[in-house]
């Protein structure tokens, strides 16, 4: 198999992730709508926590880097949460 190839299959894969990552964050527009009306903290340590033990549960070769991923996602996720519009 050749360089481009496995260039290809990354940027078919690439572009899935990036679909997923813009319907993950529409859903986390209605959960900032949610928490601001019930007044609910941005911040949930717990539900954090449940994702990174989620992760670790799988125990991928790749967990180091998944937790960066995901936490990664999180941290924009709550700065996209304390945003006013």
């Amino acid at each position: 198999m050749s360089l481009d190839s496995y260039r290809e299959k990354i940027d078919y894969i690439d572009d899935q992730i990036l679909d997923l990552l813009i319907k993950r964050f529409d859903i986390v527009q209605e959960v900032k709508a949610y928490k601001k009306t019930n007044h609910i903290d941005v911040l949930d340590s717990n539900r954090e926590q449940a994702i990174i033990n989620k992760i670790k549960n799988r125990e991928s070769v790749y967990e180091d880097e998944l937790i960066e991923i995901v936490t990664c996602m999180m941290n924009e996720s709550k700065k996209n949460q304390r945003k006013d519009d």
